[in-house]
């Protein structure tokens, strides 16, 4: 018959592992930053763990502009599916990630900007890896504060509260928020809305279901305002290689 001391092994056990494994995943990472001499397969040979998926196309004339190239590991005996052999300008380096430093690292190019965002866990079990080529502009998840609703408008539906969201655009070459939106309050869409619908039926209900009259929330309101702004400045913002030669201001 199991005790509680078998059973207080038993913890202990489970405790140690996972402790090895948080320690197997912090050395892989380490070493992965400690070197520029391999990148991950997945986001630079290819779009995905399958070697027949093809990047895109703006990823690849990125990774050319950026002067980074890609061979397979040569020596059979240490080839590695997760990581090619790669060849990194003079001055790059690989750090970690200042918001999830504990599997994601960034590449960084000889001006301190982030040219790349790589995930890397090391365990055993769930060994991957993959890159993401950034692009210049970036808009970063939104900021939202709740508040009561107002009094004097029917909410969407019982118990929901206000909203106010804000997002910005971050230039990671100038590495610098170089835009911000004005507040947009969920209140507000929904009294615009109503106001729409008048002639075609002013309830909530119908503001809910025609797609000319859909409610969005702040936060989507806000990215959508940020994004409206880069496409008015820098139409081709979605391009992983767009804007990023010497001219800051180029079209």
């Amino acid at each position: 018959m199991e005790t509680k001391q078998d059973a207080g092994l038993f913890y202990r056990e489970l405790r140690d592992r996972a402790k090895l494994i948080e320690e197997m995943e912090q050395e892989g990472v380490e070493m992965l930053r400690s070197q520029l001499l391999l990148l991950p397969v997945e986001g630079t040979m290819t779009d995905s763990y399958r070697s027949d998926c093809k990047l895109q196309e703006d990823v690849t004339r990125a990774w050319q502009h950026m002067g980074v190239r890609f061979e397979p590991i040569p020596d059979e005996a240490v080839s590695d599916e997760l990581f090619c052999q790669a060849t990194i300008p003079s001055g790059w380096q690989i750090v970690a990630s200042k918001t999830n430093p504990h599997y994601w690292s960034d590449l960084i190019d000889d001006r301190g900007s982030i040219r790349a965002s790589m995930f890397y866990k090391a365990a055993y079990y769930d060994r991957r890896a993959h890159i993401t080529v950034q692009r210049r502009f970036a808009i970063p998840p939104e900021e939202v504060v709740r508040c009561p609703w107002p009094e004097d408008i029917e909410p969407p539906y019982k118990g929901i509260k206000d909203s106010i969201a804000t997002a910005h655009v971050y230039d990671h070459k100038l590495q610098a928020v170089i835009f911000g939106t004005p507040p947009v309050r969920h209140s507000k869409l929904v009294r615009d809305a109503l106001q729409s619908a008048q002639g075609k039926g002013s309830s909530l209900h119908l503001c809910m279901r025609l797609p000319e009259l859909r409610i969005r929330n702040a936060a989507s309101a806000a990215g959508e305002l940020a994004k409206a702004w880069l496409d008015e400045r820098y139409p081709k913002w979605r391009d992983k290689d767009a804007y990023w030669g010497d001219d800051d201001d180029s079209k």
